[in-house]
């Protein structure tokens, strides 16, 4: 009768392999509901559009991190229940489960780096599965937890001392588009980044006309209006924080923002003045044929001035080495507003009503 006693698991670790399979079953059932969700609609559930951002810039499909995360909660689960007698002490269940769970804790950070620095986007349905697993290792008593925290915490310093800057992708340009105006013989890509605060972005936009030979995207940072542009096919279904993301991503941090996709090379230019000067060129007039390459050099009116190279008034931008920024005209605040800001009223009348 002493040795069973003895040999019985204390109130304290019970509690916590109680605790410990409670939140295991509850990610189980979290992941399980999400795929079938995903399969029903095509896309995750999410309390927020952090998830969209994070899902357009990934290249797995949502399903597959989920079936995952359910096999992982599955397993902890059944390994919690395996260790009854010495749960958090030295039997393989749970040497399994700690050990299980430090590897998530630094996928965890791995994901959260992603989140903050590239993605600029919280998914708040990655933050409960990541809430999920940092009470699991809590469970396990302090030193699990400590041994968690640490490797979360190298993981994210290590993370943060890559470069992990790459060019913007124009393939995928559906989700963050409220319109495009279609010229199918238009040699160029190109996507226009404005905001309805911006009255600079009004100006440009007011600019185009039935005349306009270029093919052109229309990605708002914030919901906007109908926009009035003659030839334009409305998209009522887009996301902004998509471009959000993007344009922090490469530094960017004022509108209007022009990118242009051609021979392997995305070229962006900023500024009222610079954008307006680039379709005048190419834009306003007879269209490239289909099948020709769109010209190789910017046009020397928007060049940027020798003092720009070294900052602009966008502030520090870090573009991939294939994608070229031209920064404004002038160094003030006649051509670009900052984003999420009003930087002046904007004009009474403009292409959108």
């Amino acid at each position: 009768m002493g040795y069973i006693l003895k040999n019985q698991p204390s109130t304290a670790a019970s509690a916590r392999r109680r605790f410990a399979a409670f939140i295991a079953l509850a990610g189980l059932v979290l992941t399980i509901a999400q795929i079938g969700y995903i399969s029903r609609t095509g896309s995750a559930l999410c309390l927020n559009s952090g998830c969209l951002v994070v899902e357009n810039l990934v290249r797995l499909p949502p399903v597959f991190f989920n079936l995952a995360g359910a096999f992982f909660f599955l397993v902890i689960f059944i390994f919690t229940q395996l260790a009854k007698r010495n749960y958090g002490g030295d039997g393989f269940p749970s040497r399994a489960v700690g050990t299980l769970l430090l590897l998530a804790m630094a996928v965890e950070g791995v994901l959260l780096f992603f989140q903050m620095q590239i993605s600029r986007a919280w998914c708040s349905y990655c933050l409960v599965i990541f809430a999920c697993i940092f009470l699991l290792n809590l469970s396990l008593g302090w030193r699990q937890f400590m041994h968690g925290i640490m490797l979360l915490a190298a993981v994210i310093t290590v993370s943060a001392s890559l470069n992990y800057a790459s060019s913007p992708d124009m393939s995928n340009s559906g989700r963050g588009s409220c319109g495009e105006i279609v010229r199918p013989n238009s040699a160029m890509q190109m996507r226009l980044y404005f905001s309805a605060a911006c009255p600079h972005c009004e100006e440009v936009i007011a600019s185009l006309d039935k005349d306009f030979s270029c093919q052109l995207g229309f990605y708002p940072l914030d919901r906007t209006p109908e926009l009035r542009v003659p030839g334009l096919r409305q998209n009522p279904h887009y996301d902004t924080a998509i471009n959000h993301a993007l344009l922090r991503g490469l530094g960017l941090s004022e509108v209007p923002v022009l990118m242009t996709q051609g021979q392997g090379e995305t070229r962006i230019i900023t500024g009222k003045d610079a954008i307006l000067a680039f379709f005048k060129r190419y834009c306003l007039a007879s269209p490239p044929a289909a099948g020709q390459s769109p010209p190789a050099n910017v046009p020397a009116a928007i060049s940027p001035p020798a003092a720009a190279e070294e900052e602009s008034c966008s502030g520090e931008q870090a573009a991939a080495p294939n994608a070229v920024i031209f920064d404004p005209l002038k160094n003030d605040s006649e051509e670009s507003c900052q984003i999420d800001t009003t930087c002046s009223p904007p004009p009474a009348t403009g292409p959108r009503r």
